[in-house]
């Protein structure tokens, strides 16, 4: 084993790797996102545009020297020459509506790019206060939570689709394979444009369109990973296409009790494709559409003190997602429909389990942004959704929403920004809320910011909680949670640093609770979390980066005055990219405190602190850039991790990722 590996690590050291996309975010001089420019490489005719966010892609087929052209209706075109990054540019203002636009990448945004990750675990764990809660390997089912929250409370969206089950309130990473993984990103939902499930913050995963080739990774463990990508664009519209298949026998060990052991029916098997289609009409119309489905088949392992070698799950996930966009220059007016559909069979012979659950959910939303000034930023949302559920353990229902959201951004002062919002949701069948949020930022000095943010959130009740046999309890209510921020930020060129203090409290959280005869879900929960926050990235010179997150949790359930389970006493992050002579190195960790499992006496059950450790090693390309390499060591220390009590990690696992990408034809 340990030749192969020097063998492995050597054939790396005379390949190459795949380049990492580049990528930076527009801003205006009040530090608020410039969505749908159009990036325009006039070598190649290949473009891109900026999302609601500010995010871009460098045009596909960049390289330094090539001339890019920055248009928006209401701005002045602009155009600058690609080096291979972005820091700081600024653009010149149209004197009526943008005083200043800034192209950079050194936003106070954790932007996560996939191409240092070879798993979804080290892929979001990169992103400050979070935690990927995996049943053990590729096949278990993968949660995060974020600030020592539940998993229930974070939001995940894919591609403007929000992935959130209405049967059970979670979502399953593990149906979204690791090669559609482009770029994340986390921020608050102070805008209140996303609604039930949002109290710990909304992590956004953008997925990249590749060029045409093939990627290939192979593992030590015998896991696998094939796809193949397909793109072609003109001036008006691109086309991206992808399918894959991604499999892992199960075999690896892992280390349980320091012993290092064999776990028996870990198989997991991935098929998936993508297709998306833009299109963009004189830089002021531009349409969206996608679709993508994923199919696994994976063994069911069990506890490890308790094997179980025979249960298995089958599931799917279709997502659809259409967008019209027509762009003004005071604004814009975005329609958009997502489609989510599951489906899951889970088979235990042992106990006699055979069952079968499907959901969907169909939306429908228009959002509307006006500027009349750099002074004032009027956003409206509203929309409407039906959700259904098909299970043989909570019946056949469906149930139908509709929600109203305004935000006002207000910037009367040059060093004063003002942020408020209101949001109304109406669910079928049981009830409404009614939600709020503040913020307000003072700029003290030149590069110094204060701000203090208050709101509120909440979470409705699953299907599973309403309608689930025996049990299910129709006469839930939402669940609230309410939240006060105090920060200050230092941001220069080069650095950027955050220091934040937190508190959020919930009630009426929905708890089961044994009735004697079964259990039954009630509002009876209260809690709160009060949170020490800081996070930074600077940059030391051209060639090294550095960020780094660390969280502190006080956690508190106020009915039994006892630490909340699964709540670490601390989170950090941290990560450094070294990139010289086109060679780069990239090592993350991420750590996790002391986690209370289960209350007893008398002391609690805990589990341990844990360290992940990543690196990645990549080489110059060659092939006139064709042929890229990259290796992956995951695991690398080697430690015990366990981020669900009773489903261990797989030890440290070697990795070899290859992507091809043919040549292309491109437009002069």
């Amino acid at each position: 084993m340990a030749f192969n590996r020097i063998l492995l690590f050597t054939v790396v050291l005379n390949a190459a790797i795949q380049p990492g996309g580049e990528s930076g975010i527009i801003v205006s001089t009040n530090n608020d996102p410039v969505p749908y420019v159009s990036i325009v490489n006039e070598r190649t005719g290949h473009w891109s545009i900026s999302d609601s966010e500010g995010h871009f892609w460098i045009p596909m087929g960049s390289i330094d020297g090539d001339s890019l052209h920055f248009e928006r209706i209401g701005m002045k075109d602009q155009y600058f020459v690609y080096n291979g990054r972005f820091l700081s540019i600024k653009l010149s203002k149209d004197p009526i509506y943008f005083p200043k636009i800034t192209v950079r990448n050194n936003t106070d945004q954790f932007v996560i790019p996939s191409e240092i990750a070879s798993t979804r675990n080290e892929f979001l764990n990169l992103l400050p206060g979070s935690v990927l809660r995996s049943y053990g390997g590729n096949a278990g089912i993968a949660l995060v939570s974020v600030d020592g929250g539940r998993t229930a409370d974070v939001k995940v969206i894919f591609n403007n689709i929000d992935l959130t089950s209405p049967q059970n309130g979670l979502t399953d990473l593990s149906q979204i394979p690791i090669q559609l993984l482009g770029r994340s990103s986390i921020k608050t939902n102070q805008d209140l444009s996303q609604g039930s499930g949002t109290t710990d913050g909304v992590i956004h995963l953008n997925p990249w369109s590749h060029p045409t080739g093939i990627r290939i990774q192979s593992s030590d463990d015998n896991s696998k990973m094939f796809s193949l990508h397909y793109s072609i664009e003109n001036h008006n519209y691109k086309l991206n296409m992808v399918g894959g298949i991604n499999s892992d026998p199960g075999t690896h060990p892992v280390f349980y009790n320091g012993k290092l052991i064999q776990r028996e029916n870990q198989y997991f098997s991935q098929n998936f494709m993508g297709i998306r289609h833009k299109f963009k009409s004189k830089s002021v119309w531009f349409s969206d559409v996608s679709y993508w489905n994923s199919i696994q088949n994976r063994g069911i392992s069990g506890l490890v003190w308790s094997p179980n070698i025979e249960a298995f799950r089958n599931d799917t996930l279709s997502l659809l997602y259409g967008s019209l966009v027509r762009v003004f220059p005071k604004g814009f007016i975005k329609s958009k429909i997502t489609y989510r559909r599951t489906g899951e069979n889970y088979f235990d012979p042992i106990l006699g389990i055979n069952s079968d659950h499907t959901s969907s959910s169909l939306s429908s939303r228009m959002t509307g942004v006006y500027s009349p000034n750099s002074h004032f930023t009027l956003q409206a949302n509203s929309g409407v959704a039906q959700e259904k559920v098909k299970s043989t353990d909570a019946g056949t229902h469906k149930r139908h929403r509709f929600f109203l959201a305004t935000s006002l951004h207000i910037t009367p002062l040059t060093k004063t920004d003002f942020l408020t919002a209101l949001r109304y949701d109406e669910y079928s069948g049981f009830g409404s809320a009614l939600n709020y949020s503040l913020k307000v930022n003072q700029k003290i000095l030149s590069g110094f910011t204060l701000s203090a943010s208050t709101g509120s959130s909440f979470r409705v009740p699953t299907f599973n909680d309403l309608y689930w046999i025996p049990g299910g309890n129709p006469n839930l209510t939402p669940e609230r949670s309410f939240f006060y921020s105090i920060s200050g930020e230092i941001r220069y060129s080069t650095l950027s640093y955050k220091i934040y203090v937190k508190s959020n409290s919930s009630k009426d959280l929905i708890v089961w609770t044994s009735s004697g005869v079964f259990w039954k879900p009630e509002n009876v929960n209260e809690s709160i979390r009060q949170i020490i926050g800081m996070k930074g990235k600077i940059k030391i010179s051209d060639y090294l980066n550095i960020q780094s997150a660390m969280t502190f949790i006080n956690s508190e359930d106020l009915s039994t005055g006892n630490p909340l389970r699964y709540s670490p006493k601390w989170i950090g992050n941290f990560s450094t990219q070294y990139h010289k002579w086109n060679w780069m190195l990239n090592l993350s960790l991420h750590m996790t405190g002391t986690q209370i499992i289960m209350y007893d006496f008398p002391s609690d059950l805990e589990m341990d602190p844990m360290l992940t450790s990543h690196l990645s090693i990549s080489s110059p390309s060659i092939f006139h850039n064709r042929l890229n390499i990259r290796i992956h060591f995951t695991n690398l220390f080697n430690q015990e991790i366990m981020t669900i009590y009773g489903y261990p990690e797989p030890s440290r696992t070697v990795r070899l990722n290859i992507s091809y990408q043919t040549n292309k034809k491109e437009s002069q």
